[in-house]
């Protein structure tokens, strides 16, 4: 399911009206499919409460519920509204980006992930892909003017726990 008619679906759903209230605001989108797959079929959307403290989620696939709820951190940096009628790139055309590095390279995709959000007040898709091989392949691409922002491969094993 498009990213858009996820969000009209859950804007559009009793909970979500009951819950978000006046000025609540959308920051985020999150969906993950299997393998090398397009099949983005579940999106979770992050809203920031017109109250400012609290974050509510909602998941659209087969019906829409509340996943949690939870308290912001304080860390003085200000949540901004994510527009995604701003966004020009749609997730197909940034994931072609993505294939299009991910297969000259031994990497043989278990699962992606898709993240829909602001970085210096611009929309971006991030977008990392992890493999058999233990790799992990991020980029991030700005969703207005489709530049490669960042890209990188890293292997699991670089993360310290």
């Amino acid at each position: 399911m498009e990213l858009r008619e996820a969000l009209d679906i859950v804007k559009s759903d009793k909970e979500y009206k009951r819950i978000t209230g006046e000025g609540a605001f959308l920051f985020s989108c999150f969906s993950s499919s299997k393998g090398a797959s397009r099949d983005f079929s579940e999106w979770q959307f992050g809203f920031l409460l017109n109250d400012g403290r609290a974050l509510t989620f909602f998941v659209e696939g087969s019906r829409v519920r509340t996943t949690h709820t939870s308290e912001i951190f304080r860390s003085g940096k200000k949540i901004l509204p994510l527009d995604v009628n701003g966004c020009a790139v749609p997730l197909n055309e940034a994931l072609d980006l993505v294939e299009e590095k991910a297969n000259k390279l031994p990497f043989s995709t278990v699962t992606t992930m898709v993240i829909l959000q602001l970085l210096n007040k611009e929309p971006v898709w991030n977008i990392t892909m992890i493999s058999k091989e233990f790799s992990i392949l991020n980029f991030k691409i700005n969703a207005k003017d489709k530049k490669v922002i960042s890209s990188n491969i890293r292997s699991v094993f670089d993360f310290k726990g």
